[in-house]
């Protein structure tokens, strides 16, 4: 291999390796300014992002429900028409699910489910469900008794943001150690096989030039 072709590899992949430090400094940049994990700042796009149609109509229905007869959702008889395009729909009553939709583990729900807000300030976030996230818009109300319910419009988010949400920061510091074990083998066989000759050759140059011609320049180990 001759050393102008290892130069241009060398610059190459010099190229590529630098354009993934880039992207990875402007995630880690973004993380640091704001605050957030990567996590974090998914789940902030994920607020912004707008309801599906059969999200909103089965939303709506539903918090016309809660706040006209909210005692009728415990024994509403129509959660399946509302249903559509992957739609899932949870009813509480203080720390029990009174309905929850035939895909979504009830014991997980329990355990991730988000504290009642009776001002309905915050009424949409993200939840996980035995591993599957979900994305959420909720209306919490009282029951004619006083006690505290909730009605939850569910959707699946995209499986490809589920990794980046639960893995984000090892993915990045993956791809930041992976950078810095190629650039240091690079840079040692580019010093092995490129810089160590041309040094070699120096030398023999500086000693010819110094009119010693009493010497042998030995053969560089590999192949050229």
């Amino acid at each position: 291999m001759s050393i102008k072709f290892r130069f241009m590899l060398s610059y190459i992949a010099v190229i590529i390796l630098t354009g993934a430090f880039l992207i990875s400094a402007f995630f880690l940049g973004v993380c640091t300014l704001t605050g957030a994990s990567p996590g974090q700042l998914y789940k902030s796009a994920t607020l912004q992002r707008p309801l599906s149609t059969d999200e909103e109509n089965a939303f709506l229905e539903l918090k016309m429900i809660a706040k006209n007869t909210p005692d009728q959702l415990l024994e509403y008889q129509n959660f399946k028409l509302l249903e559509k395009s992957d739609v899932q729909i949870v009813v509480r009553r203080n720390d029990t699910i009174v309905y929850s939709s035939s895909d979504l583990s009830k014991k997980s729900l329990l355990v991730h489910q988000p504290d009642y807000e009776l001002n309905n300030l915050n009424m949409r976030g993200t939840i996980d469900n035995q591993g599957d996230f979900f994305r959420y818009i909720k209306f919490d109300y009282l029951y004619s008794d006083g006690s505290k319910g909730s009605v939850m419009v569910l959707q699946p988010e995209n499986s490809y943001m589920e990794v980046l949400q639960k893995w984000g920061v090892l993915i990045v510091g993956a791809i930041l150690l992976f950078g810095v074990l190629v650039i240091g083998l690079l840079s040692y066989f580019v010093a092995r096989s490129v810089i160590r000759p041309i040094v070699h050759l120096k030398e023999g140059a500086e000693k010819i030039e110094a009119g010693n011609l009493d010497f042998e320049m030995e053969e560089p180990k590999g192949k050229n």
